[in-house]
């Protein structure tokens, strides 16, 4: 599995538990892994968590800007 991959998937593990703050730093990571990969679709679903996560934050203009960011790379 790629580092993109692994880190994502430690990314969700955390969003699911509820630890989003914890989750945006894997996402973070996790994006710039798959920018590495040249992994577009594995960015478009970084932007959509980390939009996920935003939003459950309360941190509602971060979280349409990463939404946005989830439609023009889908």
């Amino acid at each position: 599995m790629r580092q993109g991959r692994r880190v994502f998937a430690s990314a969700e593990r955390k969003r699911q538990s509820g630890a989003f703050a914890e989750a945006l730093d894997l996402y973070r990571e996790a994006q710039r892994a798959f920018a590495r990969e040249g992994d577009e679709r594995g960015l478009m679903e970084c932007a959509l968590a980390r939009g996920h996560c935003l939003r459950l934050l309360g941190r509602f203009r971060q979280a349409r800007r990463a939404y946005q960011r989830a439609a023009r790379l889908a």
